[in-house]
C-alpha cells in the first residue's frame, strides 16, 4: 500500500528548504511510480518470502489547501493543478479530509470534477451529501463512495473511508451531515464487503490526529490496516504503529507528515483466509536527488 496525506496543495518546493527541491510533488510522482514498479517486480515482502505482489495507492486526505498553488488553480478554474497530478498516478482512492470544505461543498465538487474519468473515487462513509447537489450528483455517479472493492491480481480488496466527525468546527461543510458514530459506520460497511466476499479490508482515515486512529482500532473488528492523516506526525522510527483490534488481532497503523515530502510503504502479507501474518515497510522521502514526473513537471 503506497500511501500519502496531507499533500495540501504543497506542489513546489520553497527556497528555504535544507534540501531545495525536495518534496515537490514532480518528484514525489516519480517515486511513487518507481516503488510501485519496484513492488510488482516481486520485491520481497515483510518476511523475505515471495508471492503474488499487488500494489495500492491511497491517499488519506487533505489534497489541496489555500496557498499560492492554490490560487493559481482557482484563478485557472478547472482541472486544478493538484487534480492534474494526482489524476495521473492512478490512485486507487481518495478519503475525503478537512480542507477539502475550506472553501465550500462546491469547490470540492470542481476539484473532484477535476479528475479525467470515474475510475477516481473519493470515499467518506460517515458524511451525508444529500443536501449538497453538486456532491451529491458525484455521489450519483458513482465518484464518492462510503468504501471501494479494488481487484488487484486477482485478489479483492476492500478500502473504507472516513472523515473527521468535528469537520464543521474546523471547515466549511455547508449541509453536509456528519456521522459521529465511526464504529458503527465502519463495522456496516465491513459487513457489506464481507458479504461481497471480500477478506481484506483496509480504513483510509482523516481523523487530525493518528491517536484518533489508533484510539479506533479496539473498537473495531475485521480491519487489516488503518492508513490515517490530518495529523502530520512523523512516525518513520516506529513505522508502522500498531493497536489491538477487538478480536485481539494487531492491526497496523500509518501516516506520513505530509506536503509531499515521503511516499508511505505498508507491506501487507496474507494467509489464503486474509488474514494479515506479516507487515512491514517505512516511509520514503522525496529529495532533490529524485527525477521528475515529466506529465506533472509540463502540467
Amino acid at each position: 500500500v503506497l500511501h500519502n496525506n496531507d499533500g495540501e496543495s504543497d506542489l513546489l518546493a520553497s527556497d528555504d528548504d535544507e534540501d531545495p527541491g525536495a518534496g515537490t510533488i514532480s518528484r514525489y510522482g516519480w517515486l511513487l511510480e518507481d516503488l510501485r514498479r519496484d513492488a510488482l517486480r516481486g520485491r520481497r515482502g515483510p518476511r523475505g518470502t515471495r508471492g503474488k505482489t499487488g500494489v495500492l495507492a491511497i491517499s488519506a486526505g487533505d489534497n489541496f489547501l489555500a496557498s499560492p498553488e492554490w490560487q493559481a488553480s482557482l484563478d485557472k478554474g478547472v482541472p486544478y493543478y493538484d487534480a492534474i497530478a494526482l489524476d495521473s498516478l492512478d490512485y486507487d482512492a481518495f478519503t475525503i479530509g478537512n480542507h477539502e470544505f475550506d472553501f465550500g461543498p462546491d469547490v470540492l465538487a470542481d476539484f473532484i470534477n477535476s479528475f479525467s474519468g470515474n475510475d477516481d473515487v473519493f470515499l467518506s462513509a460517515n458524511l451525508d451529501f444529500s443536501q449538497e447537489p453538486a456532491l451529491q450528483a458525484l455521489v450519483d455517479e458513482g465518484r464518492i463512495r462510503p468504501s471501494i472493492i479494488v481487484k488487484e491480481r486477482g485478489e479483492r480488496i476492500g478500502i473504507i473511508g472516513v472523515t473527521t466527525p468535528e469537520l464543521r468546527e474546523v471547515t466549511s461543510p455547508g449541509d453536509v451531515v456528519i456521522d459521529a458514530d465511526l464504529v458503527g459506520v465502519i463495522q456496516a460497511e465491513v459487513e457489506a464487503l464481507t458479504a461481497q466476499g471480500v477478506d481484506k479490508i483496509l480504513v483510509s482515515s482523516h481523523l487530525q490526529d493518528i491517536d484518533n486512529e489508533l484510539a479506533l482500532v479496539p473498537t473495531l473488528s475485521d480491519v487489516d490496516a488503518v492508513i490515517g492523516g490530518g495529523g502530520g506526525e512523523d512516525i518513520r522510527a516506529n513505522y508502522p504503529l500498531t493497536a489491538t483490534d477487538a478480536d485481539g488481532r494487531t492491526v497496523p497503523v500509518v501516516t506520513v507528515p505530509g506536503d509531499y515530502f515521503d511516499v508511505g510503504r505498508l507491506q501487507l502479507q496474507f494467509d489464503r483466509r486474509g488474514r494479515v501474518v506479516g507487515f512491514g515497510g517505512g516511509l520514503d522521502p522525496v529529495t532533490s536527488a529524485e527525477p521528475q514526473d515529466k506529465f506533472i513537471l509540463r502540467n
